[in-house]
């Protein structure tokens, strides 16, 4: 199986014939092939996109798929709406992650209902070429880890086989 996120995914399939780092490492192979970035470097952007995938397909909490409705009946092409719902996502699992709060699932979903269609047209219209994940700066081994555990990015994240701060 491939991932692409402008192609509607059956969520049986996803949810059940794809083990969750599957899913993960397919994702990080799409982020890979639009970026060039190698696999392992697409770690922190495709998570939010699994999170976001995930909820659709689960329907779990509803306002993620109609959130994705709702943006796709604005005119919003499917590739750019999960990237913009997992986007949200990512500032919420960053708070968790850092230990900076719990996450909050209502906020989430103020948040979710809050993505205004008419401001992502304002972007471009949807015949550009999609947009990409963000990319960030390379982060050195001994600078402070970006999940905010106050830790060296060698001692943390930056570890071989290692995620986001808990995950590994």
């Amino acid at each position: 199986m491939h991932y692409n996120p402008a192609e509607q995914i059956d969520p049986d399939r996803w949810l059940s014939s794809i083990d969750e780092d599957e899913r993960l490492y397919l994702i990080q192979c799409w982020i890979s092939e639009l970026t060039g970035s190698e696999i392992e470097d697409c770690l922190l952007e495709a998570v939010p996109i699994l999170v976001a995938e995930n909820q659709v397909a689960m329907n779990s909490p509803p306002v993620t798929r109609a959130t994705l409705e709702r943006l796709q009946n604005g005119g919003i092409d499917r590739m750019t709406a999960i990237q913009v719902m997992s986007e949200v996502m990512a500032e919420s699992l960053a708070e968790a992650v850092s230990g900076r709060g719990k996450p909050d699932p209502d906020a989430l979903a103020l948040a979710l209902e809050q993505i205004d269609p008419a401001e992502i047209a304002l972007d471009g219209p949807n015949d550009e070429a999609p947009r990409q994940p963000v990319r960030s700066e390379k982060i050195g081994r001994n600078q402070p880890c970006p999940c905010g555990s106050g830790k060296k990015y060698k001692k943390c994240c930056g570890r071989p086989g290692a995620g986001p701060q808990g995950a590994g």
